[in-house]
């Protein structure tokens, strides 16, 4: 009993002691640090950014939807076209040479299709309107006029703004002033809705008595604000650094090759190289304007792009051509771009017989 015991407890102190070495041995082990994830590839990424531009003022065009009770300095806006008085900018508002107005005591609306947005508008940020306005006739009493504004898509139902307070008759004086007033946004809001749209100029005339015979004349509308303006409208153009055409000269029948050193800044573009016979080239079709010699297939292979062209009788003498690259539109934009010509020459001289020629002489 007492030799088992002893046998145990040795058996203790030598696992101890291994423990201890273990923790002794970490303890004393050079401290290292974690090792960082080690980057092995990255795509290369290229971004285009929108950015709010400067809005084209937006003016009355032609007449939408008219309105017997509303008029321009001729007559009523059914038989007028009353856009063409409110048509002018601020800075050359013509006062009293053209105007519409509302007629006395009667409530009335009317629309103006506007002008276009600018080519590369791709959402409203911002929008406010001046209109230049004064009051007309009517000696005011108990009566209200007040003049509101609201854009429509061209359906003239749906809105693209809340519909805002110019100004009322009161508030007015018999001279003509300029009032600027910020829209709110609301709905669609992208070009495909703002060309085409629709401004709503609505006289709302509350009778309380007898008439006042009040009138708001206004002579000028223009609005104003910021837009996004679309992102990569450029599709950026290639170059062609050199062309090498080889052999030069060259026999008839035989394959001549043309080495293009080519670049895009459009780094996904892909390209397709051109031998034209004339300097000119169809972007769109992406063909010579002239015939051409040849031509390769789309491709990526940068800064390198070799095509060939088997010679034949009518080539003999001395040949001009024009090399041209162009890409595949890339990622910004549908419509492809094209390099500058490179103009060279090869020449193909008559070939030798390639057996020797015998006469036979009697």
């Amino acid at each position: 009993m007492r030799k088992e015991a002893g046998n145990n407890f040795k058996r203790l102190l030598s696992i101890g002691a291994s423990l201890l070495l273990v923790v002794l041995v970490y303890m004393c082990a050079p401290a290292t640090e974690a090792k960082e994830p080690e980057l092995i590839w990255q795509e290369a990424r290229q971004w285009q950014i929108a950015a709010d531009d400067i809005l084209t003022p937006l003016l009355p065009d032609i007449d939408g939807t008219d309105s017997v009770s509303i008029s321009n300095e001729s007559g009523a806006c059914d038989t007028q076209v009353c856009a063409d008085s409110l048509d002018e900018t601020v800075a050359s508002t013509d006062g009293d040479t053209s105007y519409n107005y509302d007629s006395a005591t009667v409530a009335a609306s009317q629309f103006y299709t506007l002008t276009d947005t600018d080519t590369d508008f791709e959402s409203m940020t911002n929008l406010n309107i001046d209109v230049i306005l004064k009051a007309g006739s009517g000696t005011y009493e108990n009566d209200t006029d007040e003049l509101f504004a609201q854009i429509f898509e061209s359906n003239e139902s749906v809105a693209l703004t809340n519909e805002v307070s110019i100004s009322t008759w009161s508030a007015l004086t018999a001279s003509y002033e300029t009032i600027n007033v910020g829209f709110s946004l609301q709905g669609n809001n992208t070009k495909a809705y703002w060309d085409g749209a629709v401004l709503r100029l609505r006289w709302n005339y509350f009778q309380s008595k007898g008439p006042d015979y009040l009138q708001i004349w206004v002579t000028t509308v223009e609005l104003n604000g910021e837009y996004v303006a679309s992102a990569g409208v450029n599709n950026y153009q290639p170059t062609i650094a050199s062309v090498i055409d080889s052999p030069d000269s060259i026999g008839v029948g035989a394959s001549l090759n043309f080495s293009l050193d080519w670049a895009d800044a459009d780094a996904a573009d892909k390209v397709t190289a051109l031998i034209c016979k004339g300097s000119g080239v169809n972007t769109s079709t992406i063909t010579c304007s002239d015939t051409e010699w040849t031509r390769g297939v789309l491709t990526n292979r940068d800064p390198d792009n070799q095509i060939w062209y088997t010679t034949s009788a009518s080539d003999a003498g001395t040949q001009n051509y024009w090399a041209i690259v162009c890409d595949n539109s890339g990622e910004l934009t549908n419509e492809p771009a094209c390099s500058a010509a490179t103009a060279g020459q090869f020449t193909v001289a008559n070939q030798r017989p390639d057996a020797p020629v015998s006469l036979l002489v009697d």
